[in-house]
């Protein structure tokens, strides 16, 4: 009986050792696994903030465009508007209603160029908080990697 007693116990250490080794290499996967998912995400964060960086250089190189064109359009009104002025003085019974159409234009253009320059400022500051939320974003997973 005691040697039953030995053999069945020599046998449940073997099949907790073969349990134990189970469970060891299956939590070992796990963690190559969840090792493979983190790093998979910190590579799709800083893919992101690449596209995102490049997002925001194509607007500002698109804005400053955009104000160069508006800055030579606002030039080339102001020289119609000297150009008229000039004009007008020749012919001064139009002169006053001239004059006032070309500043109205003018300032009908400069409004654009504003309402153009605050549409542009304010997609960069969203595209720059966007940058930064997915900047905390990929700390944090990298922090939450670090914990695991």
């Amino acid at each position: 009986a005691l040697e039953q007693q030995v053999k069945d116990r020599t046998e449940d250490r073997e099949l907790s050792a073969e349990s134990y080794n189970a469970l060891e290499e299956a939590l070992e996967k796990q963690m190559k696994a969840r090792i493979e998912d983190r790093e998979l995400a910190v590579e799709s964060y800083r893919m992101l903030e690449e596209a995102l960086q490049q997002q925001l250089q194509d607007w500002r190189e698109d804005n400053e465009l955009a104000a160069e064109r508006c800055n030579k359009l606002e030039e080339a009104c102001e020289q119609e508007v000297k150009d008229r002025t000039e004009d007008s003085e020749l012919a001064v019974e139009s002169h006053g209603a001239l004059e006032e159409a070309l500043q109205q234009q003018l300032q009908c253009w400069r409004s654009e160029h504003e309402l153009a320059a605050e549409r542009h400022k304010k997609l960069e500051e969203a595209l720059e908080q966007q940058v930064k939320d997915r900047t905390e974003d990929r700390e944090l997973s990298a922090e939450n990697y670090k914990a695991l």
